[in-house]
């Protein structure tokens, strides 16, 4: 392999390079010129004398050696002349820069002898621009990646067949599992939550919440989640922020009990603001074909069982943004009574992952028969647009008001903001950021397993006939 060693302005210069670099001088172009005429006048010496003009040898070189110490001497003295005329101009340029102070100007004549100054500074057009010069920082991003190996190792399930820093990830699946496994993905993004952590400089909760939205919104087909892979992109990679970041995807991926198996860090200056960086993730499944949860067996008279959230998971941030800080101008560090924590600490709250209790349920109920019969995740429309999209045509569901706790960051905002209660359930989760649809012969002990699981959950409904409406009373 070749290679190439750039030469240091330090380092030891060769006896010829420092003579060439002596006559490129005006004092030895002088001195060049002194021998080359003494040449040129012996030789027309020794012709006219000699040849000419027969005199004996003796004189005639000795006339020649007495011409050419004349024109040494001349030429001593005009290079004498010539120093003496420098040394005053760089006296003058010393005096300018230091004053009187003698140390500082033998310290720049030595830095001056060793290379360290004197080079001339490039202009931005001569420059040799490199990537860095663009905003963009292959080692400052190497070094991020390289202090968070770790933390993405601490994920890795038995199945994973590749390391950090392949091109793709490599995952192999456990066929002996399932009869016909069924691939489930998703792809979410954080959204304008992360303006919270940019306003609170606190970046190690929004990567838990884009893995648990990922893998509650496979959940809801019954999917376990396997593996992950998040894109960062950002103006410019801060190392402390992307550690942040990264605890926060690898405590999700723990929790949710999947692999942090690859991913993509971009940098893009003057794409995002300097500071700021968007957040997105996706994330593959598995489930056996026959215990995919579609919701068409859901029929009038079962029952809807809701999971409490722990707040606004990752929804609703426009609204409530612009209420808390636009409407009340609230700072994030502002303590709110009501809440019971400051501003910022309530909206960084972590989107809950209800992996492991709900497929729990779903391995001991759903063994044999569909008594769990549809998951709605509610996010992104609240409970208004989420659950129609398990209903059958003919169902409708119906959810009671009052037989859950609605948390106070919801009262909140919908008094500060003067909000409508349709708009609330339709912008907010309200409480509740899972929804389980069930057989009523079951519905006192799954919910009793959901609570010692951890779990708060509640009977808040019922399915009746209808035209795939959810109707709240």
């Amino acid at each position: 392999m070749n290679s190439l060693k750039s030469a240091s302005p330090h380092e030891k210069t060769s006896s010829w390079s420092k003579t060439r670099r002596d006559l490129a001088t005006p004092q030895g172009a002088s001195l060049i010129s002194a021998l080359i005429m003494c040449a040129i006048i012996s030789l027309a010496l020794e012709m006219i004398g000699v040849r000419y003009l027969k005199l004996p040898r003796s004189i005639v070189y000795t006339v020649i050696v007495l011409v050419d110490i004349l024109i040494i001497v001349i030429s001593m003295i005009r290079i004498k002349s010539m120093n003496k005329y420098e040394e005053e101009k760089r006296r003058e340029i010393f005096y300018q820069k230091f004053g009187a102070d003698m140390d500082a100007i033998k310290k720049y004549d030595e830095l001056k002898k060793s290379g360290a100054i004197g080079q001339k500074k490039p202009s931005e057009s001569e420059k040799n621009l490199t990537y860095e010069d663009a905003g963009v920082s292959i080692d400052t991003k190497a070094e991020a990646l390289e202090n968070i190996k770790e933390i993405v190792r601490s994920t890795y399930r038995p199945e994973v067949l590749s390391d950090m820093g392949n091109f793709g990830g490599l995952f192999a699946l456990d066929k002996t599992k399932y009869q016909e496994p069924v691939l489930v993905s998703s792809n979410d993004s954080v959204g304008t939550k992360l303006k919270v952590a940019f306003m609170t400089g606190k970046h190690n909760t929004v990567g838990y919440d884009i893995v648990a939205h990922c893998a509650n919104d496979i959940l809801v087909q019954g999917a376990e989640s396997l593996f992950f892979l998040d894109y960062i992109g950002t103006s410019k990679v801060d190392p402390k922020v992307m550690n942040q970041i990264m605890e926060g995807l690898a405590a999700g991926c723990r929790d949710v009990g999947c692999t942090l198996i690859g991913g993509e860090t971009a940098e893009l200056p003057s794409f995002y603001q300097i500071g700021e960086y968007d957040l997105v993730g996706t994330i593959v499944g598995v489930v056996e074909r026959k215990k995919i949860l579609t919701g068409e067996t859901i029929k009038p008279g079962d029952d809807i069982i809701g999971m409490a959230s722990s707040g606004l998971h990752t929804n609703g941030y426009s609204l409530a943004r612009k209420i808390l800080f636009d409407v009340c101008g609230y700072k994030t560090d502002d303590f709110i009574k009501e809440l019971g924590t400051t501003v910022g600490d309530e909206l960084l709250k972590v989107h809950k992952s209800y992996a492991k209790p709900v497929l729990e349920l779903l391995r001991k109920y759903n063994n044999w028969d569909f008594v769990v019969k549809g998951l709605a995740h509610i996010t992104g429309g609240g409970m208004l647009d989420n659950i129609p999209r398990i209903l059958p045509k003919n169902c409708n569901a119906v959810i009671e008001k009052g037989k859950w706790e609605i948390l106070p960051v919801f009262s909140l905002l919908q008094e500060k903001g003067k909000v409508e209660e349709n708009e609330m359930y339709r912008v907010f989760n309200m409480g509740i950021g899972m929804v389980a649809v069930v057989s009523p012969q079951y519905t006192d002990s799954i919910i009793a397993d959901l609570n010692t699981s951890g779990e708060k959950a509640y009977l808040i409904g019922k399915i009746t006939e209808g035209e795939r409406f959810v109707i709240i009373k």
